[in-house]
């Protein structure tokens, strides 16, 4: 979910959201936009402007909150830190603030604050190479407040230093010059040691909790156009791994969830990333919503922070947004099938209620009978279909799950579920090569390794339809859900047949400049404007929206393949591996794919961008299938299913 909690607003223009910190309880968040000197507070319940900070003569730069929740503080470019105390609420007007502290020392440019756990303790950093400390003292109710006092200054970084973060273990900083340093406090000062470097300057820099854990980032490599998240286990003083996807240049900032097992980070790619840190897996992308014309400078995501409830995440951006990020209830349940691995391929009916997995090694096919949409996936198979001679390379079951159908180097195989004595003695359709494979009602399609196309009647084993001889050498071959339509693809080319007819209705030489590798029909009528997604070896995802061509003027037959007019819907960028599944939810408003990189990306078809990322197979995902809008069934070649339930 997204909900924008409010956008900045300047006499002239829109600044940024460079900084965002949350107050403890979750009620607010605190703005700091890197161009103006205003601080600005929000609060999230109500979506409004509640306090502004003005005090700054420059620039404000960062802002956090201590642990009592109305006390901030602030970095500005006048080289000063500044401390606010937030008054009651005025829920009829913005109520405006200014500072009761303002502490100096820096030289230059203030970036970064960061308040110790206990808000005993400030830190501050600067471009002009220092740290420095400051000594909070406790606030008694009904006393005056006493400043902060300067207890050290910290030298080592060569350089500005960009970020700031406190552990139980103790204070952690990060600048231009790549490194990350850890800080021994002494009285006036301290000794640093150097955990880590990046090789570009570290912008962003985050501690877990409990202090087991750092993260820093920043930006993109030499010679590469991606930026890494590096961790580091500072108690054991070992690497703790690297986390890649952001595709822009940079990341901008870091901040652990209250448990310290996700991390979020904010890019200049336009997407807020969370990460299961022991895994090292992604877990989700949030995108913002937005014309896909707007210039890429402005899509940049520049701060982020964990809600206290670790299921929201809030984030500001170029565009001057401030946004909350909810995933609540989502709920994964994965199964080990009672398989041997590798798989090699997966299909699940168009009723959702039967699910046929390839064992290649053992050569049969298990298949799970799943009668009710609630209904949790059993380790262990309901039947398992035997009697091939060579490994299984692709298989399919017809809408009610009837009947089962695999391709094989040997010819295609094929079973009725509902007969008990055939398990064993599977009926062999055909004796030719089959690569793909597709079956609706009694009918089987397949495509041959040398690119030819059968249409067969299963209860005969005789020719169907002859297909109209192709530009292409097809090499995958799918119903629609409502049995209407017959695609065909492989090389580059696509092609839509009636299947009905028989007759070719729609094709394209070049709809794709690599291998096409899986391709989805919307559920729904194909006999008006309809969907079809296609993906290639390379990543790239298309949605096409096809409709009936109207009757010619001179009301002459169009030529075989001018029967659709169709439309291109805009790509995804930032996918590398071959995607191998995709599915549309029945309303059609999500896409998901599965693929060589392991994720199930859960995308917006209208306009390719991506809304979700789901990690947890370990192997290529084979299968991505929806049983109900409510879940997803995904299968990775490792022997795994995962039941993706979204919260309601």
């Amino acid at each position: 979910t997204e909900e924008v909690i409010g956008i900045h607003q300047a006499a002239n223009g829109t600044p940024p959201a460079a900084r965002v910190a949350h107050s403890p309880d979750g009620k607010l968040v605190a703005t700091a936009s890197g161009v103006d000197p205003v601080v600005r507070v929000y609060d999230v319940e109500k979506k409004r402007l509640a306090y502004t900070l003005i005090g700054h003569g420059l620039a404000a730069h960062a802002v956090a909150f201590a642990a009592d929740g109305r006390t901030l503080a602030t970095a500005g470019g006048d080289n000063t830190v500044r401390l606010w105390e937030l008054p009651a609420a005025d829920p009829a007007r913005v109520v405006q603030v200014s500072p009761w502290a303002s502490l100096t020392g820096h030289t230059n440019t203030v970036n970064s604050v960061a308040f110790q756990p206990d808000g005993r303790k400030l830190a501050s950093a600067s471009a002009d190479g220092a740290v420095r400390i400051w000594d909070v003292p406790e606030h008694l109710p009904g006393t005056s407040r006493k400043a902060p006092t300067a207890a050290g200054v910290l030298k080592d970084h060569r350089g500005t230093v960009w970020a700031v973060a406190w552990s139980p273990a103790g204070l952690f900083s990060a600048g231009s010059d790549g490194r990350v340093l850890f800080w021994r406090l002494e009285a006036g000062g301290g000794k640093a040691e150097e955990l880590f470097k990046l090789k570009k300057q570290a912008l962003a820099l985050a501690a877990s909790p409990d202090g087991e854990l750092i993260a820093a980032a920043g930006d993109a490599e030499p010679d590469e156009d991606e930026p890494v998240i590096q961790l580091f286990r500072p108690l054991t003083d070992k690497k703790a791994g690297v986390l890649r996807g952001h595709t822009g240049l940079a990341v901008y900032d870091l901040d652990f969830d209250p448990e310290g097992k996700r991390l979020a980070s904010a890019g200049r790619d336009g997407t807020v990333r969370v990460w299961d840190v022991g895994a090292l897996q992604e877990r989700a992308v949030f995108r913002p919503e937005r014309n896909p014309s707007m210039d890429p400078a402005a899509r940049a995501i520049r701060g982020v922070s964990f809600g206290p409830d670790g299921l929201s995440v809030l984030s500001g951006g170029q565009d001057g947004a401030v946004r909350k990020w909810g995933f609540p209830g989502q709920r994964e349940e994965a199964v080990e099938l009672g398989v041997r691995a590798p798989l090699a391929a997966g299909a699940l009916s168009a009723d959702g209620r039967t699910l046929a997995v390839a064992e290649k090694a053992l050569k049969q096919i298990a298949v799970w009978q799943l009668r009710a949409k609630g209904d949790e996936l059993a380790p262990k198979p309901t039947r398992v279909l035997r009697g091939m001679d060579q490994p299984p390379v692709a298989v399919a079951v017809n809408e009610d799950g009837s009947i089962v159908v695999a391709a094989a180097a040997d010819g295609v195989y094929f079973w009725r579920t509902h007969d008990p004595m055939a398990a064993d003695r599977p009926t062999k359709l055909a004796k030719l090569p089959a690569v793909s494979v597709a079956a609706r009602s009694n009918d089987v399609v397949f495509a041959t390794d040398d690119g030819q196309l059968r249409w067969l009647d299963a209860k005969t084993g005789q020719p169907r339809f002859r297909l109209t001889q192709v530009m292409a050498r097809p090499a995958l071959v799918a119903f629609s859900p409502d049995g209407r339509k017959l695609i065909s693809a492989g090389t580059l080319a696509l092609q839509v047949w009636d299947a009905g007819t028989g007759d070719l209705l729609f094709e394209t030489p070049m709809a794709h400049t690599r291998r096409i590798t899986a391709v989805a029909v919307r559920p729904g009528d194909t006999t008006g404007t309809w969907d079809l997604a296609t993906a290639d070896e390379g990543g790239l995802v298309k949605v096409w929206e096809f409709q009936p061509k109207p009757p010619s003027a001179d009301s002459m037959r169009p030529l075989p393949g001018q029967f659709l007019a169709f439309r291109e819907r805009p790509s995804p960028s930032g996918l590398n591996d071959a995607v191998l599944s995709l599915a549309f939810t029945a309303d059609g408003r999500t896409l998901a794919t599965g693929g060589a990189d392991r994720a199930v990306r859960l995308r917006d078809p209208e306009t390719g961008q991506e809304r979700a990322a789901l990690a947890g197979h370990t192997d290529v995902v084979l299968l991505v299938a929806f049983r109900a809008d409510q879940v997803l069934l995904t299968v990775g070649r490792e022997g795994f299913a995962r039941a993706w339930r979204a919260g309601k």
